[in-house]
């Protein structure tokens, strides 16, 4: 099994928001044969991401296994076209904001084929649209969110989520769309559908 584990140590101020990080890159494959292993060693930061990409387009992202992340596993902001598939997520409930896969002024995005037993287990955030999740196994976390949106009365839009066939496993929530009282914009265009609870 291949295990990639970095030391705290040999972290720099440069990159103190995420450990892997990608930008600008098209056509960006990252795949794992689902043995491979990425150790965030989690309990000792809690306050940063894992694996970002920004602003990568056509991107696909395969056959990883997370534990212990440091904050979300995989970040998705400012991306087009991007397939996630047959990842495996793991965190104490304990840790703090562990999000599986957050996502930002994205669009295009296909999920499906995951398990993630995080804090949220995929959170749309603003200037996300099209996104379709499928036969994700989700919990026990907080389960599906889109937002939060309105956060310090700003104006956020996210339309066009689509999740299905999906299995809530020990939820707090489900599937849910969180606002902050006093911002504005919308979240229109959602469905849920066929998906199941074992709560």
């Amino acid at each position: 099994m291949a295990i990639f584990s970095e030391s705290k140590s040999a972290w720099t101020i440069k990159r103190k928001y995420e450990w892997l990080y990608f930008q600008k890159v098209d056509g960006l494959n990252v795949v794992g044969n689902e043995q491979g292993l990425i150790d965030g060693q989690g309990s000792s930061w809690w306050l940063k991401s894992a694996m970002r990409f920004s602003s990568c387009n056509n991107l696909y992202v395969s056959g990883l296994q997370y534990i212990n992340s440091q904050k979300n596993h995989v970040s998705v902001n400012g991306c087009d076209e991007v397939n996630i598939t047959k990842l495996h997520m793991i965190v104490p409930q304990e840790s703090p904001n562990t999000d599986g896969i957050d996502i930002s002024h994205s669009t295009n995005i296909h999920i499906h084929d995951c398990t993630m037993a995080t804090d949220d287990c995929i959170a749309m955030n603003r200037g996300t649209s099209d996104v379709i999740i499928t036969q994700v196994t989700c919990g026990p976390g907080h389960g599906i969110s889109i937002g939060s949106l309105g956060k310090d009365v700003q104006t956020d839009e996210v339309q066009g989520i689509h999740v299905s066939n999906s299995i809530l496993n020990g939820t707090d929530n489900g599937m849910r769309i969180k606002t902050w009282q006093g911002g504005s914009g919308f979240a229109r265009n959602i469905s849920f559908t066929d998906n199941s609870n074992s709560n």
